[in-house]
């Protein structure tokens, strides 16, 4: 075999190689898998950081001179608060997982709430 059909079938192994690793442990398409449900924890814990999010996206907004969305900002820190309390309530239950996440949606939020 000519080097260069040598060098070209070598190239073609790795490559096939490199395939086959990059799917190992795959159970198959994202079209075959099904998300399992989610838990009422889980569904809480994003619904507290959607409202997390809108309440920074607020926050920041009131914060460039934008008076406007004042009546939001209160509400969405209400809100916030509330289901913070609902979630501290369901903390016994959490995994650590949960807890984690939790306590991060929380720490990214903590400076845009007032002093």
């Amino acid at each position: 075999m000519p080097p260069s059909i040598r060098i070209l079938a070598l190239i073609l192994q790795a490559v096939l190689l490199a395939t086959n690793l990059t799917s190992c442990g795959e159970a198959g398409t994202s079209e075959d898998t099904v998300a399992a449900p989610l838990s009422p924890l889980e569904i809480q814990i994003n619904s507290y950081e959607k409202t997390a999010n809108e309440y920074i996206r607020l926050s920041k907004k009131h914060g460039t001179g934008d008076v406007s969305i004042t009546v939001l900002l209160i509400q969405a820190r209400k809100s916030f608060q509330d289901e913070g309390a609902e979630l501290q309530k369901a903390a016994p239950q959490m995994t650590p997982q949960q807890a984690q996440r939790v306590a991060e949606i929380t720490a990214e939020t903590a400076p845009h709430l007032p002093k």
